[in-house]
């Protein structure tokens, strides 16, 4: 039975710590540059800035979210100025992306910002075992199949 409380109490603390990374998404940024952005936008400027060039169905899936969902976002950026779109010229259906130079300030300032969060974190856990840290990365990337496979099986019913 305590295996069982156990489960429940990380099932608990998972709720939480997604709830306040919702909560995280939902408030904008505001950057140097003026731009107050929501976290899915700067993801895309993180992507987008990582990898020119890539089209929207690519920038979907390295967001993890639908093509209907990525392309209003790339809209939006592009309107404010921080995305072009252009037409790729062996395929001139194609639509790819790269920033523009208000983009690419955002981009470098979120990548600060990135560095700033994997050095707190390397600083608190640059003690603990190596394999204490792959658990860890095992453990939220079976939490992730576990999310989807939930999701689908809600979805089919």
């Amino acid at each position: 039975m305590e295996t069982r409380s156990t489960y429940t109490d990380i099932l608990k603390l998972f709720r939480r710590v997604v709830n306040k990374y919702r909560s995280l998404e939902k408030a904008p940024i505001l950057f140097g540059t003026g731009d107050s952005l929501f976290r899915q936008e700067v993801g895309a400027i993180q992507a987008i800035g990582a990898d020119p060039g890539r089209n929207v169905s690519e920038l979907a899936h390295t967001l993890g979210v639908t093509k209907g969902t990525a392309s209003p976002i790339v809209t939006r950026l592009a309107k404010r100025g921080l995305v072009n779109k252009y037409k790729n010229l062996d395929n001139n259906k194609e639509v790819l992306l790269e920033l523009t130079v208000r983009g690419q300030s955002v981009y470098h300032e979120n990548e600060l910002s990135l560095i700033k969060l994997r050095q707190a974190l390397f600083e608190r856990y640059e003690k603990e075992n190596p394999e204490y840290l792959e658990f860890l990365k095992d453990f939220l990337v079976q939490m992730e199949e576990l999310i989807e496979e939930h999701y689908a099986e809600l979805r089919s019913q």
